[in-house]
């Protein structure tokens, strides 16, 4: 749970960082630090993304692993 918590909460601090310089009061000669801290932000959705798929199948390898064949799955 604390991974989400983490990827999220940076995500969204950039997110705004990037709202604040392209579109706030931050514009001006620092505006390329907006479009950096966006790009930054998606990549860390990106990640989230990719983590939480990955937890997902190791879960699903976790409550598999008791079936060993075809037969073992037959309910009798």
């Amino acid at each position: 749970m604390y991974p989400y918590i983490g990827m999220s909460v940076i995500a969204l601090i950039n997110f705004y960082f990037a709202y604040y310089y392209i579109i706030g009061g931050g514009r001006g000669a620092l505006t390329w630090m907006g479009f950096v801290s966006l790009l930054v932000g998606l990549l860390f959705l990106l990640l989230l993304n990719r983590y939480h798929r990955s937890v997902k199948r190791q879960n699903m390898k976790e409550f598999n692993a008791h079936i060993k064949s075809d037969d073992d799955r037959l309910i009798k």
